[in-house]
């Protein structure tokens, strides 16, 4: 659907009453650009400006409610008295009578009071009136009242205020009535065509006019019509009715515009872009909007759309669309610019009513008829058909190439559901002389084999056609001869240069070279004979059209998106009717990968931490003061995952705060800190339920006293807490320490903390990092020690190393024999992340042999598993981050030697002891003490016996290959 018209400048969101200025921008948009009126009420309240069903007493009573819609009801009784003043003073100075200025009053309330109850009923009631089917709404309701409480109103006291005189004898004879009869009949006109046109349309307002001025429309009732002045005076009739015509043409507006329209179309003040109304034709308004297309395409275009909207001056935005579109040196893609321009996917006429909300009818389908020479749109008040045919002869009436294609993408547009959800065949044939006529113009040979390609894949109804797909794809910058140009593109899509040649439509390129690839899919599939290379050879073309279809959706607009995902559809189907008779011969696809390398593990797949866990529940469990704690321990022992799996564990009673330290980034200083915990806090409250707690704003954390500020944080949240605990998960703590070195944050946050728990003794601190607190070289660190209790984190027990391996997930269907568990807990110790790092490459291994290559695989590994795939050359690297981490921080410890330690030890898979260490690396025995310690404390080496060895073998076999001896 069509997009609500937005107004091209800013609009008051409220209207003032007291603000005389706002009456005259009501009056305005009443008798100038009703546009505006719509759009005020939109942005004022979008869920009340369409509904119909809550009765009259009900949307009466919502209208009421809101500021913006109040306002314009108090403004229109002042609005009408004083336009009802102004024309009754000039209308009597012409006639020559005197003002009766009670008449005037009357007249205004009783045409404010008709005015606003027919405009209301039209749009709550439930009336069948030509009024009410074209005001079905708040919206219709709303603007009719309001421009027939204005416009009805000053008629209403026009007539009264005058004809009083008149009927009192004040002017007598032919030539007063028909003084009198004149005025009344361009007052009257103009009224009711402002009141029809803001709702029904500009047409249907100028039509009615029209029509009631040529049966002689005005009696005492200036809206009703002039039945009675006719019968009783026939000059006065006449003149009522020729002028009542006049004023539906707005010819008084008219006479005034025309030295605007003459003199300002340089400086964008052209009366035919502000008269919404506007009838007659203005001079230079083709000129007018040609320059401004030529200034500043963009800025052209809106204005384009807004008087498109206007049949009676959309000769103008044709005549000067299709000029710059023939006089440009790039038309096509002046063409495809103008239907993706987002401020023509608007509707065409502001809805106010059910037929409105629900039409598909566009400004963008409506230039491009315009180009075409086509009239479109749907019977309003007085058939805007007339219009069309009236203005006609304004057009440009050229006919070429251009404009049949402008003929085709406006069918293809108008076709865009039935392309893409249609069931029946769809011929894009119908069109291939719009198309191929465009080979003369730049990018126009791109344009004639992108629809010759899409064509040919449209109509392939087997699966054996796809595979012949890549001779449709061409190349962009061989124009001329389409089936030249054909003849030369045999071969695969990647031979094309689609993003460096084409010029108008390289996504429509690059996806039709994307279809050639999934024919090189099919063309294997057949070339194979192998059953496993079939469906994988399938497998590949499906994806390839599932990621093109989600490429298609964000990257190709209207109208070859629907095309192409009518190709895709087509060829999907007939991919997945192929797959189900060759997949009934193969075992079900390729197995779920459940082991876990870079996220953290949670839920099921969280194991082997049982006893960590337990100790957390006995420190945590108890009511009363609970410690925080320090969880520590070396790179990817599955810290994180502890922290991430807190909440399954406690319950509902406790509230995890989530406060990673690599997240959170360099702070400026400790307000930003607090700050950034705090909002962390906050979050999570809410998240959990937890009401009554104001969101913390940055302002409140001075740099001054920003522990004040989160201490104060604390308190305010303390009676909403509703007796849970809250435990803050800082994760990679260490990083704190950089901010102090770096002059970000002071030691005194740590006693800040040490405070803090103990003050509230639910506010409990759970660091992980690398180190325990003891290990730390600074001694801010010390108000720490004694507040805070360490659990270590290191390798998993071999029962828990056997059960990730077996069970990463309840489903995992492959097994493993026990040489291969038992391979794989040697080689890594229950270390989790290479434990979890085998597994998967298992999986993938599994999965490529047997669903890439077509191999028969036993669903179990063996211990000669395990060896291939730690010597394949890329399973160091996708451990480097663990290999390289431990060796970065042996080499950053603050005893030097321990890299000279490793290098030595790694060629010795049995190890070795202390004394042939110190004769290996020469270090003395006390620094050899120094440079050990470390190493044992953080999980690097172990003493086994008299000798020392890497705790991971895969860890040692590492070192010899990347930093041997």
């Amino acid at each position: 659907m069509p997009n609500f018209p937005t107004y091209r400048s800013a609009l008051p969101a409220c209207l003032n009453p007291l603000n005389p200025r706002h009456y005259l921008l009501l009056a305005a948009w009443v008798f100038f650009q009703p546009t505006a009126l719509k759009w005020h009420l939109y942005q004022a309240a979008p869920e009340l400006y369409y509904e119909a069903d809550a009765g009259w007493k009900g949307l009466v009573g919502k209208i009421w409610q809101i500021k913006a819609y109040r306002h314009l009801w108090l403004m229109v009784p002042g609005l009408s008295f004083v336009l009802s003043s102004l024309l009754a003073v000039s209308v009597s100075w012409l006639v020559g009578t005197p003002v009766n200025w009670q008449g005037v009053v009357v007249g205004v309330v009783v045409g404010v009071v008709v005015g606003v109850v027919v405009g209301v009923w039209s749009g709550v009631g439930s009336g069948s009136s030509m009024l009410a089917s074209e005001a079905d709404g708040v919206a219709g309701g709303v603007v009719l009242g309001m421009a027939f409480g204005v416009v009805v109103g000053v008629a209403g006291g026009v007539a009264f205020g005058v004809a009083f005189g008149v009927a009192f004898g004040v002017v007598s004879g032919v030539v007063g009535g028909v003084a009198f009869g004149v005025a009344l009949g361009v007052v009257a006109g103009v009224a009711y065509g402002v009141a029809l046109g803001v709702v029904g349309g500009m047409v249907g307002g100028v039509a009615y006019g029209v029509a009631l001025g040529v049966v002689g429309g005005v009696g005492e009732s200036i809206v009703g019509g002039v039945l009675d002045v006719v019968l009783r005076d026939a000059a006065v009739g006449a003149a009522v009715g020729v002028w009542l015509g006049m004023g539906a043409l707005r010819l008084p507006f008219y006479l005034l515009q025309l030295f605007p329209a003459l003199f300002s179309r340089r400086r964008g003040q052209h009366p035919v872009v502000w008269d919404e109304f506007g009838v007659l034709p203005l001079p230079f308004s083709r000129a007018f909007l040609l320059h401004q297309l030529q200034q500043e395409e963009a800025e052209g275009l809106r204005l384009l759309v807004s008087v498109s909207r206007n049949p009676c001056q959309r000769w103008a935005a044709q005549a000067a669309l299709q000029h710059y579109l023939h006089s440009h040196d790039q038309p096509l893609q002046v063409l495809y610019r103008l239907i993706e321009a987002s401020v023509v996917d608007e509707y065409l006429n502001t809805p106010v009513d059910w037929y409105d909300w629900h039409s598909r009818l566009s400004v963008r389908q409506v230039l491009l008829a315009e180009l075409n020479q086509r009239w479109v749109g749907r019977f309003t008040i007085g058939d805007p058909r007339w219009v069309y045919r009236l203005t006609r002869p304004l057009r440009d009436r050229r006919v070429t190439p251009l404009t049949h294609f402008a003929g085709m993408l406006h069918d293809l547009l108008e076709a865009q559901e039935q392309i893409e959800t249609g069931v029946e065949p769809f011929d894009l044939a119908r069109w291939r002389a719009s198309y191929t006529d465009l080979q003369t113009y730049p990018g126009g040979a791109e344009l004639a084999q992108m629809f010759a390609a899409i064509d040919a894949f449209l109509g392939y109804r087997q699966l054996k056609q796809l595979s012949s797909a890549s001779s449709q794809v061409f190349h962009p910058e061989q124009g001329g001869d389409t089936a030249g140009s054909r003849r030369s593109a045999q071969g695969t899509a990647s031979s094309l240069s689609v993003a460096q040649h084409a010029i108008v439509r390289p996504a429509v390129l690059t996806a039709l070279g994307q279809l050639a690839d999934v024919g090189h899919h099919i063309k294997a599939y057949y070339d194979s004979t192998s059953r496993a290379n079939k469906q994988a050879a399938l497998l590949r073309a499906t994806d390839a059209l599932k990621a093109l279809d989600q490429d298609v959706q964000t990257r190709v607009t209207a109208p070859e998106q629907a095309l192409l995902r009518r190709i895709i559809r087509q060829w999907q189907a007939l991919i997945i009717t192929e797959g189900g008779l060759v997949g009934r011969a193969i075992q079900a696809g390729p197995v779920s990968n459940p082991y876990i390398l870079n996220n953290p593990a949670e839920g099921e797949r969280f194991v082997g931490r049982e006893e960590i866990m337990r100790r957390l529940e006995e420190l945590w469990t108890p009511e009363g003061q609970i410690p925080s704690v320090v969880i520590y321990g070396h790179r990817r022992m599955g810290k994180t995952s502890i922290l991430h799996n807190l909440g399954r564990r406690f319950g509902p009673r406790t509230i995890i705060v989530d406060f990673n330290m690599q997240r959170v980034g360099r702070v400026r200083d400790e307000a930003d800190l607090l700050y950034q915990l705090a909002l962390h806090i906050y979050d999570e409250a809410v998240a959990q339920g937890l009401s009554g707690l104001e969101e913390p704003g940055e302002d409140d954390f001075s740099v001054e006293r920003p522990y004040l500020s989160f201490t104060r944080f604390l308190k305010r949240l303390d009676p909403v807490r509703a007796g849970r605990r809250l435990i803050i998960a800082i994760d990679e703590f260490e990083k704190l320490e950089t901010q102090i070195e770096a002059g970000h944050l002071t030691p005194d946050l740590f006693e800040f903390w040490r405070g803090t728990f103990t003050t509230f003794p639910w506010f409990v601190l759970a660091f992980a990092g690398l180190y325990s607190l003891e290990e730390r070289r600074h001694d801010y660190w010390h108000p720490l020690f004694g507040a805070v209790t360490g659990i270590r984190v290191s390798f998993l027990s071999p029962e828990a190393a056997r059960r990730l391996i077996i069970e990463p997930s309840p489903d995992f269907d492959l097994d493993y024999d026990e040489a291969a568990i038992e391979h794989i807990i040697a080689l890594t110790n229950g270390q989790p992340f290479l434990v979890q790092l085998i597994g998967h490459t298992l999986v993938s291994r599994f999965n490529r042999l047997s669903f890439e290559e077509g191999r028969e695989q036993a669903r179990r590994f063996e211990r000669e598993d395990v060896d291939q795939v730690i010597a394949a050359p890329e399973f160091f690297r996708d451990g480097e981050a663990y290999f390289s981490g431990v060796w970065n921080q042996a080499e950053r410890g603050q005893a030097t030697g321990q890299l000279q330690v490793l290098r030595t030890l790694a060629p010795h898979p049995e190890g070795l002891t202390r004394e042939q260490l110190v004769a290996a690396t020469g270090l003395p025995d006390t620094e050899l003490e120094a440079v050990l310690k470390p190493l044992v404390r953080h999980d690097v080496i172990a003493l086994n016996g008299t000798h020392y060895h890497f705790t991971v073998e895969l860890m040692r076999r590492w070192v010899v290959k990347r930093h041997p001896a």
